[in-house]
């Protein structure tokens, strides 16, 4: 092989390394460009999760709001009691002992 036919095989293995360098770099750029549009995607899922748990959470508020308000007009203990269980829960997993006019565990 002859200095020029060497001088040209060196420059096209050259050349083709660059063309394989340039071929990596965008597919690290392509590798990039997934991961992040996929991060973006996760963090619009957990947002719109979020937005969802606090609209729930905003309804089970108004919903205690409006049994407040009707303790506050309440009229009768029985009603009251009532509508203070829907918001609150029992007092504990017993039956009551009101005896003493509280609401201890019997």
């Amino acid at each position: 092989m002859g200095a020029g036919e060497a001088l040209d095989c060196f420059n096209q293995k050259a050349q083709d390394a660059s063309t394989m360098a340039d071929y990596i770099r965008n597919l690290q750029a392509m590798q990039n460009l997934e991961s992040n549009i996929q991060n973006t995607a996760n963090t619009a899922l957990v947002n719109t999760q979020q937005l969802a748990v606090g609209a729930q959470q905003i309804d089970v508020v108004t919903q205690q709001e409006a049994v407040v308000e009707a303790l506050i007009t309440a009229g009768d203990a029985v009603t009251t009691a009532t509508l203070y269980k829907k918001v609150f829960g029992d007092c504990c997993d017993v039956p009551q002992n009101t005896d003493n006019g509280g609401c201890g565990c019997a």
